[in-house]
């Protein structure tokens, strides 16, 4: 248990480091048991478009206020795109980065769209990666929770300035 009188002296990462570690470990076996459970499937392009439409249909049906953040507009534009570009079948790791940018549309925190956690297993056993930092929003900044890279030089703590030189302020997640 931390020391009360020692509190305001640690980093925000350190106070945040015990609980990351139980979740990090208790999703690993969740991920783990969950590769093992089911193999990977493929959804033909039909099949898309009718979950897209779903998606939409009942994040705007379900939702108390859908568009405080982006209006309609944005998201019927967004929409279209999306639904015109499915023409071919896709994993649930290519739907869940097809569809994930469209939920986060509304800028809510409570809207999202949970990974797939079953397909991981064999997208990374077949060299797929995926990126090596738990991160953390404060104030449009993003800065290092945890660090799983081979660079031991990114400490936690450490803002996050540029991804592949591409800074972090014209992104549209800060």
């Amino acid at each position: 248990m931390l020391n009360p009188k020692k509190l305001n002296r640690l980093p925000i990462s350190s106070i945040f480091f015990h609980r990351e570690k139980y979740l990090l470990l208790l999703m690993f076996v969740f991920f783990a048991v969950d590769c093992f459970a089911q193999g990977s499937r493929i959804f033909s392009a039909e099949e898309l478009r009718d979950d897209f439409k779903y998606l939409y249909k009942t994040l705007d049906a379900t939702h108390y206020d859908l568009y405080a953040n982006t209006e309609k507009e944005v998201f019927d534009q967004e929409y279209k795109k999306i639904y015109d570009s499915i023409n071919d079948s896709l994993s649930l790791i290519q739907i869940n980065r097809l569809f994930q940018p469209f939920v986060a549309l509304c800028r809510l925190g409570h809207c999202s769209l949970e990974p797939p956690f079953s397909s991981y297993g064999s997208y990374l056993q077949n060299g797929g990666t995926v990126f090596p930092l738990n991160v953390y929003f404060k104030d449009k900044q993003v800065f290092v929770l945890d660090n799983f890279s081979s660079d031991s030089s990114i400490i936690p703590g450490y803002e996050i300035i540029s991804i592949n030189k591409k800074p972090i302020k014209d992104s549209s997640f800060a």
